[in-house]
Order: C-alpha cells, then structure tokens, then sequence
C-alpha cells in the first residue's frame, strides 16, 4: 500500500504545482480572443465533467474484469485503476493551467483544479478501501 500511497502523494502535490505556474505565469499567451477562451472554459469544463462521470465506472470495470479472485491478482488490478482514476482526475488541473496560460483568471483555474484535488483527496486508498472494494464484488 506504502508504493500507491506515494504515488497518490505524488499527483495531488502536481495540483499546486500547477496552481504556482499558473500563479506566476498566467496569461503567458498573448492574443486569446475572450469569446475563444470562453468556448474552451465551456469545452473543457464539459470534458471534465464527463471525466469525473466516466472514472468510477472504469475504476469499477476494470475491478470486476480481473481474471480470478485471488488477493494478489485484484491488489494489482486495483493498484493500476487507482493511477489511471488519479490520471483521470489530474486532468481537470492541467485544463485548468492550460485555461490560465491562455489567459483565464486564476479563478478559473481554481474552478479546475480544486474539484480536481477534492476528489484525489476522497480516493485516498486504505486497507479498508481495499477490503471493503472486495466484499462488493
């Protein structure tokens, strides 16, 4: 548990990375028309949010796929969904830095990536988690 814990660590620490370039370099693109950069606030945002719908049911599948029952086998699977939902769930900050490079306040910025760290933080794996995850299967 220790290695996918300092993984986990390692994504949500990226957040507020991104949040300090997007501090110290926003508006690093010059010239984004404010109707273009509305239609991408509105595009990524609508991604996003079908990024947050589609994570728990690809979490789930990928769990219920796993070839046999075994502790080892479903550790691993659940070890390798857990990355790619965390993946999944960066992406919301890095829109929101792309958002804030093409110059977007560092409000809307926030708007992405704090969802983005919420759910990192509520994904947080545990034993518990883990067995819990077994028992449902």
């Amino acid at each position: 548990m220790q290695p996918l814990l300092i993984i986990h660590g390692t994504f949500i620490f990226t957040i507020f990375v991104y949040l300090g370039i997007g501090y110290f370099m926003g508006g690093y693109v010059r010239g984004i028309p404010p109707e273009t950069l509305l239609l991408l606030k509105v595009m990524l945002g609508a991604v996003f949010a079908s990024v947050i719908a589609f994570a728990p049911v690809m979490f789930r599948r990928m769990l219920s796929s796993a070839p046999g029952r075994e502790d080892a086998s479903l550790r691993q699977r659940w070890f390798t969904a857990h990355i790619i939902r965390l993946a999944f769930y960066e992406s919301g900050a890095l829109y929101g830095l792309l958002l804030r490079l093409l110059g977007a306040s560092m409000l809307d910025q926030l708007i992405f990536s704090l969802p983005a760290l919420f759910l990192m933080i509520v994904s947080t794996p545990t034993d518990e988690k883990f067995e819990e995850m077994k028992r449902t299967l």
